[in-house]
């Protein structure tokens, strides 16, 4: 545990070999660093609070996941499962997920430039899913939606003129502009 005003900084990792719990439990304003910190053979690792940030590289033992809540582990590589606890971390940003990633709370979450091998929903409600320059191979839901954003930039269209778009995959659905 990390109290508050504490500080600490972790680089290199850790061979665990061992199938028991890691936590990193950090409370009020402290704050833990992770730089490239790397895991092997830990049980479930928990991420307990928002003072918590850096990049991880994750390789679990067997059935064991990575649990995020509060904290934020953007641009990590984990070999295995996630658990996203909470509403708090809403957006993931450059995370490789080799296994599933499971939303306990409904809401909306974004992914930005992520691959996830599979996405699930325990949370009983409805999760959609926006996902920006990502890959999410499987949706085993149930209840998750997911949104493909993209932008389109049209150039050389003098202001006031008209064009229009068509849909041309004749699966015989509109185009819907503006959602």
């Amino acid at each position: 545990f990390i109290g508050s005003g504490d500080s600490v900084v972790l680089s290199g990792g850790v061979i665990y070999n061992n199938a028991e719990t890691m936590e990193f439990d950090v409370g009020g304003s402290g704050t833990l660093t992770l730089n490239d910190y790397s895991i092997e053979g830990a049980g479930d690792c928990v991420f307990d609070g928002s003072g918590i940030s850096g990049t991880i590289s994750a390789n679990l033992s067997p059935s064991a996941r990575v649990i995020i809540s509060g904290a934020d582990l953007d641009g990590s590589t984990i070999t295995g499962d996630v658990n996203l606890k909470g509403s708090t971390v809403t957006t993931l940003t450059d995370m490789v997920i080799t296994g599933a990633l499971d939303f306990d709370t409904a809401g909306t979450y974004n992914l930005v430039d992520c691959t996830v091998e599979e996405v699930t929903n325990s949370s009983g409600g409805a999760v959609t899913l926006n996902l920006t320059n990502s890959t999410v191979n499987t949706n085993t839901g149930p209840s998750i939606t997911v949104v493909s954003l993209a932008t389109v930039t049209f150039t050389g269209i003098p202001i006031g003129a008209e064009f229009r778009v068509y849909d041309d995959d004749l699966d015989g659905n509109e185009i819907t502009i503006g959602t």
